[in-house]
């Protein structure tokens, strides 16, 4: 595989960032702060981002809603002006984030008292630091074009750092067990299908302006994502912490080339 110079010089600036945000999830697993109480809300969060989506979505109907909406439009077309394996993959899709959602509400539910409601979507509430990112999601949407869905795409899951820290619970008891195994099994659904829409970008052909553009918009998505993930765990980070952090103060993630090229 050929990588482009300026691929490469996107995923190292990248990689400060995705440590970032794997750094607050780890910080915050390992926090003596953390409660019941606290799980309950960062999971809640989880749920919201699986149900409803992120900056991709209409917020009136979701990412389900949303999808399931655009195959009934499709349905009368199948084979026609549509291609049937189109839809299977939409399909695919739903099934797969509705599959994590059910698999984080699961955990939430074996916190909750027994008097206590289950959870259900219309209790889930996105937080101000989610809002910031997705309220920037749509922005790019409406100004960028296609260059900025490519931003989009490539930011969204932040390298599946938040899944690869939780997965390193799944051999402890209790509730940490049930975080581990289903952060292990969204980070399988994952990673792969992640990889093969990063490289991708790999495969463009940008003018340098382009590529300058495309650059901007990722950092500041993930930047914003650092702050998302802060909020969503209850601020484990400090702001001095996530200075640093911007400041490049940090063990890079790198990007595994190889394991890209094994999801092609």
């Amino acid at each position: 595989m050929r990588i482009a110079p300026e691929f490469e010089n996107l995923v190292a600036f990248c990689g400060p960032l995705w440590a970032g945000e794997a750094e607050v999830a780890r910080v915050y697993f390992a926090s003596s702060a953390r409660t019941p109480e606290s799980d309950r809300k960062w999971i809640a969060h989880q749920c919201y981002k699986e149900f409803w989506g992120s900056g991709f979505t209409d917020p009136k109907l979701g990412l389900i809603g949303e999808m399931t909406e655009k195959i009934r439009e499709r349905l009368p077309e199948i084979d026609k002006t549509v291609d049937r394996y189109e839809v299977l993959d939409m399909l695919d899709m739903i099934h797969t984030e509705f599959d994590h959602y059910c698999r984080f509400a699961e955990v939430w539910d074996s916190l909750r008292a027994s008097d206590e409601d289950k959870l259900n979507p219309s209790m889930l509430k996105n937080w101000p630091e989610g809002e910031a990112l997705d309220n920037y999601r749509m922005r790019v949407r409406e100004e960028h074009d296609a260059l900025g869905w490519t931003s989009l795409r490539f930011t969204e899951g932040g390298y599946c750092t938040l899944y690869a820290e939780g997965a390193k619970l799944s051999e402890r008891d209790g509730v940490d067990g049930l975080i581990g195994k289903v952060c292990a099994r969204v980070y399988a659904d994952e990673v792969h299908h992640m990889l093969k829409g990063m490289i991708g970008l790999n495969e463009r052909s940008y003018s340098a302006e382009e590529w300058k553009v495309l650059e901007k918009l990722t950092l500041d998505q993930l930047r914003l994502r650092v702050h998302m993930r802060n909020g969503q765990f209850g601020f484990p980070l400090t702001e001095e912490r996530i200075a640093e952090i911007f400041a490049g103060n940090i063990e890079p993630i790198p990007f595994d080339y190889g394991l890209a090229d094994a999801a092609e």
